[in-house]
């Protein structure tokens, strides 16, 4: 499954990695934590627009799923991969601190936040992010906790 290829025109995009990535963020367990109906058809539906290459649809079943459920981080990273895929790194970046805010801890929030900051040429942010992801994906490392704090 591929989504997209933006590496190949100088473009720097989660297209490379999502496919990879789906699998961790739109997996069917995410549902488990959906306690109301409308919640897991809007983030089903959401996850199934991203597997046929449609961001935009993805997008306002994403956006959805925070209305329903505004304190679900998953549900702003969806929303986030999904900006992403439409361009709109802005609003991705927006997506990602509200998970963030929500759940410090989601896994590869920080990282993608770091690629939309390294699109926007903002490379102090980039690197922060990136490195706040290290640390978490390495969290007993004392030489990764102090390169994060830099």
């Amino acid at each position: 499954m591929t989504l997209t290829h933006g590496v190949n025109t100088g473009n720097f995009s989660l297209g490379w990695i999502l496919p990879s990535i789906l699998g961790l963020v739109l997996a069917p367990n995410a549902l488990v934590f959906a306690q109301d109906n409308a919640l897991a058809t809007q983030l089903h539906m959401g996850a199934e627009a991203m597997r046929n290459g449609q961001p935009q649809a993805a997008a306002g079943y994403f956006s959805e799923a925070t209305k329903i459920a505004p304190n679900m981080a998953e549900a702003w990273m969806n929303l986030a991969l999904a900006r992403d895929q439409e361009g709109k790194v802005d609003q991705e970046i927006k997506a990602l601190n509200t998970a963030l805010n929500l759940k410090p801890a989601l896994r590869g929030a920080h990282l993608f936040l770091g690629i939309a900051y390294y699109k926007l040429d903002d490379y102090k942010k980039a690197h922060e992010a990136f490195g706040r992801d290290l640390a978490s994906t390495h969290p007993r490392s004392p030489q990764l906790r102090r390169r994060a704090r830099r």
